[in-house]
């Protein structure tokens, strides 16, 4: 995760556009940026000494001193307005920063386009543009060039789900890049009305769309919602008056200036305010705070299986990840040590970096002040000279395992001696064909051997299905023909295993050194899931999270599931902070994932939800520039001032629950099965990411509507697995194994209700097509006609149609096989989205009529539980879950900027139960039985724990 990512806002990294800039306008860029840091750094000098001073309060009156509550009440006064100065000249700043972004004033430019929505550079609020052109009434035209623009971000071709172009984007207000200009003057004073076309998409993801403000030199000619489509180019017409090409008086330049001005005198008065503060709090405290030992208990064994994991990454270096010449992080230790430990943090991961040769002792004093401090068990980056090009996961250590042992060796050897180490942090595995800083896998002989090896323990099952893969044979990139897919689809298999066996002896090296390995994968199921495959890595690895960052949205819930599903062991979720999440809502929601679906939560990173701006991280050279992040942004967009509080809350919540929250299982009685054999398959037709997001899509159906259910890897289901389940959703999995034909075939012949859909079982498991499909029995299919990658419904024979469908064309067949049955939907686009969803993380609605059905079967298994859940509004869906004789239900709100109220819990039972509060130490309340029982109102995110009454009172058993 230290590594630039590739970023799901435009799939690749955005450059800025040149813009032309005069000396006045290099100048305002360096003032705003020195302000900025001194603004920041006066803050945290004397917010964070304020708060050291309270946390040791804290501790001494932990250790059973008794102090005068009235020495609180003054810190939190101090707290409180340092904090409210702060964020008062933090919005003057960010207002003079929206000013700074072009070299004059917007009436001096023939056209602008301006995004008006109020958010930064986040997934979901960005538009952008392959053409603009100026048609007067008498047939002139003026195609304005791309490249005339400034303040955008520029692609010379963009092309994802669209037609390859050159584009320009434009992201929210809070972003730099907000505003497009043209510096192309026409010349031209018509005085006659004409038209501006525009040719545009909106961001393909989930969420609200953007308004956009249309101006011609400084006159307003369009405000609102373009209403551009999310995939494909749409073009829009403007109509432009003949009087918005009359210039307006120019605007005064050095405004900008004076504003700069006049705030850095207050930052002037802020500095010294603080700086008195904090030493009127050092002088009351400190004699009662001199020669404070924190008390700690430190933890051994296995300890991270009895824990719920409320983890904290943290990144302190000497410079920035983008440039090694500046001068990085400004981070008292002493202080992320224990406002952690104040946030209930359980696990740290350090990456502390020194490339100041000449300070030796820099990253030994940094990592001695942290051990000492922290109180927790703590994890450092497998990511320094120990190891081949700085990294453990390079491809040079496959096949040299006594190498790998020895470089693991002297790396754990290095931080022994310091409190609380406790294992290595193990980022991002992957296994390519060719990676641009491991080089070619196909390269190192050892893994060769390997893959002959294995194609040798295949030989018979190869044998007995007609087919025949030579040795020593690299497979092409894609295979061009059916023939060609069994040796290649082998080879991607081959590569999964021999990664997860390499890892797995690496963690069984790290424990046997009493220490632990974590593990964590990035989320490739969408393009290429052989390369660090979460059903070989999971079931093999005792410790394994992954990074998702998708700002909170339902696909978070999703994608940790199927880790969880996968997972030998403890499964975390690695949420990227401010670096992903936009807003509070999102921020909450996507540790509410970790909460209710894995086993922990690890934030990504520190740096980006700390309760202080870091002045030496997000603005370069102490001041004279302010950083950009991997995605050309202002990287104090990646940073929020209330997110600190959100984690705080959330980390003590999940602290308060932790005893429910290990062993539990899901009381889910339906799940989607995805096919992990079928998303790599699918890459050979460029589809990975289409059959991902409809079993995605069909789940935040699902979710909007109430209706909880589990997601798993079919590859993962036993018999016994899938006894748990009463409906099975296998909806266009066409690439899976005669084995795993046979466990569904079973499954259904015992009972089960199986929702089968497009091309489920279509081809054999090297994804070769087939004339019928594998489970046609199941599905009540008797044929399918020769060479038809899709098939027409009216060529099958109609079994039975559910009276929903009467009078319609019939496209759903319902089949009776041994005790069970099959719901088979011919369509291909279950998934597909009809509807926006606006200010929420789910994907909208997909095909609603299919989506009705389905959610019809589902909901009769609901009553199974002994209790129903009333008055739940869409778009919350509840999460049933058990731990031994404790029932659990989590509630997560897909919908942002909401109370959630009025819902009630209704006992169907004939026994007394009662509402346990972890948080209030266990208090109890009964809930009388039939009745409806008003739940406390919630944003986002919430818990209850159940229990029967008689079960809380043993002694009247």
């Amino acid at each position: 995760m230290v590594k630039i990512k590739a970023f799901a806002c435009l799939s690749v990294i955005m450059v800025l556009c040149p813009n032309v800039k005069t000396d006045d306008y290099g100048n305002a860029l360096v003032k705003h940026a020195d302000i900025g840091y001194r603004l920041d750094k006066a803050y945290y000098d004397a917010g964070t000494g304020i708060d050291i001073a309270y946390f040791d309060l804290k501790e001494l009156e932990r250790q059973g001193t008794k102090l005068d509550g009235k020495l609180f009440e003054k810190i939190e006064t101090a707290d409180k307005v340092l904090r409210q100065e702060w964020l008062r000249l933090d919005k003057k700043q960010n207002d003079i920063f929206l000013k700074l972004h072009l070299p004059r004033h917007e009436s001096n430019y023939f056209l602008c386009i301006e995004n008006i929505e109020d958010e930064p550079a986040s997934n979901s609020v960005w538009i952008g543009f392959r053409s603009a052109v100026i048609k007067w009434n008498d047939g002139k035209r003026i195609k304005i060039p791309l490249k005339s623009f400034i303040g955008t971000a520029f692609r010379s071709k963009y092309n994802y789900n669209c037609e390859a172009s050159p584009a320009i984007f434009i992201f929210g207000k809070k972003s730099l890049l907000h505003m497009a200009v043209t510096t192309l003057d026409p010349g031209l004073s018509p005085d006659r009305n004409a038209v501006l076309i525009l040719s545009g998409l909106e961001c393909d993801k989930p969420g609200k769309s953007a308004k956009i403000r249309v101006s011609v030199y400084g006159n307003k000619v369009f405000e609102g919602n373009p209403h551009f489509r999310k995939n494909g180019w749409t073009e829009m017409k403007i109509n432009v008056p003949a009087s918005a090409f009359i210039k307006n008086e120019l605007k005064n330049e050095n405004s900008v200036s004076r504003e700069l001005d006049k705030l850095s005198g207050e930052v002037d008065l802020f500095e010294s305010k603080a700086a008195s503060l904090a030493s009127e709090i050092q002088k009351l405290t400190g004699p009662l705070r001199k020669g404070l030992v924190y008390k700690f208990n430190k933890r051994s064994g296995a300890w991270w299986e009895k824990s719920f994991i409320r983890g904290m990454d943290i990144i302190n270096w000497t410079n920035s990840f983008r440039n090694p010449g500046i001068r990085g992080n400004y981070m008292n230790m002493e202080y992320v040590a224990k406002s952690c430990l104040d946030a209930g943090v359980n696990l740290y991961s350090l990456h502390i970096r020194n490339r100041n040769k000449k300070d030796k002792n820099w990253e030994h004093e940094k990592l001695k002040e942290f051990s000492e401090q922290c109180g927790a068990p703590f994890l450092i980056w497998a990511t320094n000279d120990s190891f081949i090009k700085g990294d453990l996961i390079v491809f040079d250590y496959y096949g040299r395992k006594h190498k790998l042992l020895d470089d693991t060796l002297n790396f754990i050897a290095k931080y022994r001696k310091y409190q609380f180490f406790s294992g290595l942090h193990i980022d991002e595995p992957i296994i390519m064909d060719r990676h641009r800083f491991f080089g070619k896998i196909t390269g190192n002989g050892e893994v060769l051997k390997a893959f002959d090896n294995y194609l040798d323990s295949r030989k018979e099952y190869f044998s007995k299905n007609g087919i025949k893969i030579a040795k020593r044979k690299i497979p092409p990139p894609l295979p061009a023909s059916d023939a060609e897919k069994p040796f290649w689809l082998e080879w991607q298999l081959f590569k999964k295993h021999y990664m997860a066996d390499h890892y797995k002896w690496l963690c069984n090296v790290v424990e046997k050194e009493k220490l632990l390995a974590s593990v964590v994968i990035m989320n490739r199921n969408r393009m290429q899931p052989q390369t660090c495959s979460f059903v070989s890595l999971a079931k093999e690895l005792p410790y394994i999270g992954t990074d998702l960052y998708q700002n909170g949205s339902i696909e978070e819930a999703f994608t940790i599931q199927l880790l969880k599903n996968a997972a030998k062991d403890k499964t975390v979720m690695f949420p990227g902070a401010a670096y992903s999440c936009k807003t509070v809502s999102t921020f909450k929601r996507t540790i509410a994932s970790s909460v209710a679906f894995a086993g922990g939560c690890h934030m990504w990173t520190y740096i980006y939800c700390s309760k202080y701006r870091d002045p030496g991280f997000f603005w370069r050279y102490k001041g004279i520039k302010f950083e950009l992040d991997g995605r050309g942004r202002p990287a104090r967009n990646d940073w929020n001032p209330d997110f600190w509080n959100v984690l705080k809350a959330m980390y003590i919540k999940a602290a308060a629950y932790e005893n429910y929250l290990l062993g539990r299982k899901s009381l889910a009685r339906s799940a989607i099965l995805v096919s992990e054999r079928t998303l790599i398959e699918n890459e050979t037709v460029k589809r990975t990411i289409t059959y991902w997001r409809k079993n995605l899509c069909v789940y935040s159906d699902l979710s909007s509507a109430g209706i909880p259910v589990d997601v798993c890897f079919l590859e993962c289901m036993t018999p016994e697995k899938l006894s748990n389940y009463r409906n099975i959703l296998l909806l266009s999995a066409s690439t899976i194994t005669k084995k795993e034909t046979e466990l569904i075939r079973n499954w259904v012949r015992n009972g089960g209700t199986l929702i089968a859909a497009d091309t489920t079982s279509l081809n054999d498991e090297w994804g070769r097509g087939q004339k019928n499909f594998l489970l046609s029995k199941v599905m009540g299919i008797q044929s399918v006609r020769e060479k038809k990658s899709y098939f027409d419904i009216e060529t099958f024979p109609e079994t039975l149609v559910l009276e929903y469908f009467k009078n319609k064309k019939p496209s759903l067949i319902e089949n009776r096989y041994g005790s069970g049955k099959c719901l088979y939907f011919a369509k291909k686009d279950i998934g597909k989205r009809l509807l926006k969803a606006n200010d929420s993380g789910l994907f909208g609605a997909g095909s609603l009529d299919d989506i009705k059905i389905i959610c019809k079967i589902l909901k009769k298994d609901l009553g199974l539980l002994p209790f129903t859940v009333e008055n739940l509004p869409a778009g919350v869906c509840p999460v049933f879950q058990k731990n031994k004789d404790f029932y659990l239900i989590f509630f997560i709100d897909w919908k942002n900027g909401r109370k959630v109220s009025g819902h009630s819990l209704k006992i169907t039972s004939p026994e007394t139960w009662s509402l346990i509060d972890p948080e209030n130490k266990g208090a109890r309340e009964r809930i009388p039985v039939g009745k409806n029982f008003k739940l406390k109102e919630f944003e986002v995110f919430d818990i209850c724990v159940l229990k029967h009454e008689n079960q809380l009172n043993p002694s009247k058993n």
